[in-house]
C-alpha cells in the first residue's frame, strides 16, 4: 500500500469499507441469488444448444484450472469490480444515481467488467457479460456485501464449463 496508506488508517478503513468484504457471510445467498443461480444454469443449457457455441469455447482441463475458473476468477474480479470498483463508486453523487432503476455505480462498474472480458473473449462473449454483471452489482448493493457475487459468480462459472465439458464429448 505504501507509507501514504500506512499512515492514513482512514484510507485503509474506507478502502476496506468499499470492499464490502468485512461484512457478514450469512445467509451468503438468498432467494435472489438462488434464483440468478437458477437462471445461470437455464441460460447455459440454451446456449450450448446453440449451433457454433461449443466451438467457441473449450472445458477446463485439471484441477488448477477449475479451481481457477471457479474460485480465483470470481474472487479477484468481483473484489476489484463490484468490491472497490462499484463500491468507491457508490460513496459519489454520481454513482448513487439511478438510471432506469441501476445505480450509476452497477452500470459503470459492469461497464468496466464487460470491457475486461474483451481481452480474452469475443466481442459477442464479453458483451453476454453484462446481464449477469449488472445481476451481481445489484446483489452487492442489495447485501451490502462482496461475498454473495462472489459465490454466485463461482456458480455461474461452474455452471457454465461443466455444461462446457458435458457438451464437449
Amino acid at each position: 500500500m505504501g507509507r501514504f496508506a500506512m499512515s492514513n488508517p482512514n484510507l485503509l478503513l474506507a478502502i476496506a469499507h468499499d470492499l464490502a468484504l468485512d461484512r457478514r457471510w450469512a445467509p451468503l445467498l438468498d432467494r435472489a441469488a438462488a434464483l440468478f443461480v437458477a437462471v445461470g444454469l437455464t441460460a447455459c443449457l440454451v446456449l450450448w444448444r446453440l449451433p457454433g457455441v461449443a466451438a467457441s469455447a473449450s472445458a477446463l482441463h485439471g484441477a488448477a484450472a477449475w479451481l481457477g475458473a471457479v474460485a480465483v476468477q470470481p474472487l479477484v474480479e468481483e473484489t476489484l469490480f463490484r468490491g472497490l470498483l462499484q463500491g468507491q463508486l457508490l460513496r459519489t453523487r454520481f454513482g448513487s444515481r439511478l438510471v432506469g432503476g441501476i445505480s450509476a455505480a452497477n452500470l459503470s462498474a459492469s461497464a468496466a467488467f464487460v470491457a475486461a472480458h474483451f481481452v480474452h473473449h469475443t466481442p459477442q462473449w464479453a458483451l453476454a457479460t453484462l446481464p449477469p454483471s449488472l445481476a451481481l452489482g445489484w446483489l452487492r448493493e442489495r447485501r451490502d456485501s462482496t461475498w454473495a457475487p462472489i459465490a454466485v459468480h463461482a456458480a455461474f462459472n461452474l455452471e457454465f464449463f461443466a455444461t462446457a465439458a458435458a457438451f464437449a464429448r
